[in-house]
Order: structure tokens, then sequence, then C-alpha cells
């Protein structure tokens, strides 16, 4: 089944997101993912949050304190090879390794452009769009819903000028949501696919 994944990759202890946007029909399945180094519980605030999604598997908890590069490499290949991935998409600072992974197995590839507010307006103006035309699936998934909440946007006056995704908060965190917005971006320059009945199975 044809797919557009997308990574943003962390350094230390913070969340490492990776997320498949599915096209079905006029629709996109959002299949999320999330990694966190299991020493980053010792502190944070959010450790209780933290420790139910992992209880939940809907966080996966990696050895040490900081992000495991070969394991976040070993998940997206799995996913390479599960899916059809059309194209994708990595984040400027930390992407650039598993970028030439992928585009090894010859996969269309693209690091997300550091500075690119008009990109994101757009991004953001079609996600919401499609959101509300119902035109977007997802599973409910916890830490893309908390993401999703902890997304600041910021206007000025009554004209839209070129945005970003931000937070508001330090310890608030938006990894998964920013990996979905990078994957529906790559989405959104395909011809929409036949609908088609998936069976999904939980990846390890």
């Amino acid at each position: 089944r044809e797919a557009y994944l997308a990574a943003d990759i962390a350094t230390r202890q913070d969340l490492t997101a990776v997320s498949l946007i599915i096209p079905d029909g006029d629709r996109k399945l959002i299949f999320p993912f999330a990694h966190l180094p299991a020493g980053a519980l010792d502190a944070s605030p959010n450790a209780p949050a933290y420790c139910d999604w992992i209880g939940s598997g809907h966080l996966s908890a990696t050895e040490g304190t900081a992000s495991d590069f070969d394991e976040v490499k070993r998940h997206v290949l799995q996913l390479c090879r599960d899916f059809k991935i059309v194209k994708a998409i990595f984040d400027p600072w930390q992407g650039e390794f598993l970028r030439q992974e992928v585009e090894a197995l010859g996969i269309e590839t693209e690091i997300w452009p550091a500075s690119a507010p008009a990109l994101w307006t757009t991004t953001l103006d079609d996600f919401e769009a499609d959101l509300k035309n119902e035109r977007i699936k997802h599973p409910n998934h916890p830490v893309l819903n908390w993401c999703a909440a902890n997304v600041a946007i910021y206007e000025k006056g009554v004209t839209r000028i070129p945005v970003k995704p931000s937070k508001s908060q330090k310890h608030q965190k938006i990894d998964v949501m920013i990996a979905t917005l990078m994957a529906y971006a790559a989405s959104c320059e395909a011809t929409p696919a036949p609908p088609v009945k998936l069976t999904f199975a939980i990846l390890d």
C-alpha cells in the first residue's frame, strides 16, 4: 500500500516521531509512532503520561538517556519494507543520516526546509480544512492528540502572516504533530488513491 513517511528525530531527551500518511480515496489516514529514551523519564514533568503511554503501547521506550538512532533507523526501514513509500521527509536538524539510508532503497526523500514559514502556513491551512471536512482519519493516538493540543499558532492582527507551529511551554512536546504535518505535506503532492480495505497490525 502506498504511503508517505516523515520523521522528526530528537537528539537527546526528547520525543522522536515517525508518521505515516496513507491515501485512501479522498481521505488521508494517519498512523503515528513515537520513541523516547528511558532516561528521559527521570526528571521530566511529563513522566506520568509517558509511563501510561509506554504501558499502553503508544510510546516506545528505548534504552539509555539519549535518542537511540539505531532503533529509529530499524523502525523506519521496517516501515519502508512494509509499505510502498512514495516519499519520505526528514527534519533538517538530525534527519540527514536517515534520509541517506532511505534514499539508498530507491525512495524519493527530502529534508524539510529549515526556514519555510510559507510552506508551514499552506500545510497548516490545508490540514485544518481537510480535518474539518472529515478527510483526515486518525486512530485517536494519545501521544499525537497531546502533541496536537500543544501546538501554538500565532497570527498578527486580521492579516494572516506566514507561521510555523511552535509550543507555548518548554516541557510541552509537538514532535508527533510535526512529523504528521510533514508527511501530510508530502501526500498533498500526489493524486488521490482509490479507497481500499486495510488490515493493520501493531508494529514493534
